[in-house]
């Protein structure tokens, strides 16, 4: 039960902090008052189209249907997709598309059914997508990913690290794991997106690999997007939280 508290808590928490609350104690007065309006939901689980560049190893157990930690009236406009290892919740409908890489890193990509779509991102200036990245610090990419936001000692000493933000980026701590991510309208997309990057704090990177993930929201109503990274947050990198 305590767990299951903690875990709210930081739902309500990630949620008030992408929404743009602009206090942690606001967030934490707020917490009680808004985890009541969010329940535990069966949701559909939708199978992502794989492609892969290693062999399989046999067939992937996929579940019909999971639970998500949402408020309760966003059952009908929210679908989980998964490969069987990555889940993403996402708008219901959608398509989902995922890259494996024979390195270990994993991308997806949720879009609206009919939208030309890639693994490199956005397809047209008012697209609209939910991609996810799963990637480890012993990989140059995943090294990369995280070096303007985590910034290591000497970043000189890796190959294309580079400490500077994105052009257009904003940051904001969450937790120590967790840090939102802004993107402001640019030439290619004409929408705003919000996202989380996921570094677990367990070891210092820079001395040895640690598994990351970012995901990134780009839709159409926005006010939809703290809800799917919340979510994201929890299911993939479920950091303990102190009880409350």
């Amino acid at each position: 039960m305590e767990m299951r508290r903690g875990c709210i808590v930081l739902i309500c928490v990630i949620g008030l902090a992408l929404a743009g609350s602009t206090s942690a104690g606001a967030a934490k007065r707020s917490s009680a008052k808004n985890s009541v309006t969010v329940q535990q939901v069966v949701l559909r689980v939708n199978p992502c189209s794989i492609e892969s560049g290693t062999e399989s190893g046999g067939p992937i157990w996929l579940p019909t249907q999971l639970t998500a930690q949402i408020p309760p009236a966003l059952k009908s406009k929210v679908e989980l997709y998964s490969t069987g290892t990555n889940t993403v919740l996402a708008p219901a409908g959608w398509v989902c598309s995922a890259l494996e890489a024979t390195d270990g890193g994993t991308s997806l990509v949720v879009s609206p059914p009919g939208q030309a779509s890639s693994q490199a991102g956005a397809s047209a200036p008012n697209s609209s997508n939910v991609t996810a990245l799963f990637d480890y610090t012993g990989h140059g990419p995943g090294m990369d990913l995280v070096c303007p936001y985590f910034p290591p000692p000497g970043p000189q000493s890796y190959s294309g690290c580079s400490t500077s933000l994105p052009a257009g980026q904003t940051t904001k701590p969450i937790t120590a794991d967790i840090l939102s991510i802004s993107t402001a309208p640019t030439a290619k997309q004409s929408r705003p997106s919000t996202g989380v990057l996921i570094y677990p704090k367990v070891r210092n990177y820079e001395n040895t690999s640690v598994d990351i993930a970012e995901e990134t929201c780009t839709l159409s109503t926005p006010s939809l997007c703290p809800t799917l990274l919340s979510d994201f947050a929890i299911r993939d990198f479920p950091i303990p939280v102190p009880s409350q």
